[in-house]
């Protein structure tokens, strides 16, 4: 059994305040000890909202998961504004949930291994495929990919989505799903994509080559790699 879901904005209002912590006598305790000590008492509240805000709502989250038919959850992602949470799992496609209620509210496809959301939220990318969150319907498909896509990665400007797999790297338009370049087309196990804050520049670790690989976004020319792993 579960334990009972409590809001998180009611427990963040009552860490505010000692004396809303509650009628827990030993929390209490612990946060009158610390009242001359600010690194504590941080550390204590976080501890707090931790243990009773973040377990129980993600214990709900898989009592939903489980209850259908236990599979292997691949990927996780919040949405931008906090309020969402989307889960990949094997052969059960996207599953979205709300964050407050810890209830399901869509589901896409049918297999994904990745998902991310685009910076406005709108946008789920997952796999081969572009979902309308508000709506859950498809927007496009992504097709290139030999192997199976492992890590899917929005540019903060909006602008791009790129996708990896064992094969190759790929840039999509993010608002049309039309295919802009292949960065590359190294065999390399697949690992995780990701953009620089000004969306100008693309990195990967390689699995191979144990370091990281970069490329100028505008033109998918190869940059000098970080090495030292």
């Amino acid at each position: 059994m579960t334990q009972p879901f409590i809001s998180p904005n009611k427990f963040l209002t009552a860490l505010r305040d000692d004396s809303n912590v509650g009628s827990n006598p030993e929390l209490k305790s612990c946060v009158t000890e610390s009242k001359n000590n600010n690194e504590d008492r941080t550390i204590i509240r976080i501890l707090i909202f931790l243990c009773l805000v973040c377990i129980p709502a993600f214990s709900e989250l898989s009592a939903h998961a489980v209850s259908r038919k236990s599979f292997t959850i691949t990927a996780v992602a919040f949405s931008p504004n906090g309020k969402l949470i989307a889960s990949a799992g094997e052969g059960q496609g996207i599953h979205v949930w709300d964050v407050s209620s810890a209830e399901q509210v869509r589901r896409f496809g049918d297999h994904s291994g990745t998902v991310a959301f685009s910076p406005d939220g709108k946008i789920l990318a997952s796999g081969n495929n572009l979902w309308d969150v508000a709506t859950g319907k498809e927007l496009h498909e992504l097709s290139g990919h030999k192997f199976a896509v492992e890590s899917v990665a929005f540019s903060p400007d909006r602008k791009w989505l790129a996708t990896a797999s064992d094969d190759s790297i790929r840039l999509w338009e993010a608002g049309s799903g039309k295919p802009v370049r292949t960065i590359s087309k190294d065999y390399d196990p697949a690992s995780n994509v990701a953009f620089s804050t000004d969306s100008k520049t693309l990195a990967r670790g390689s699995c191979n080559a144990k370091l990281i690989k970069l490329w100028d976004v505008a033109s998918g020319r190869k940059l000098p790699p970080l090495e030292g792993h």
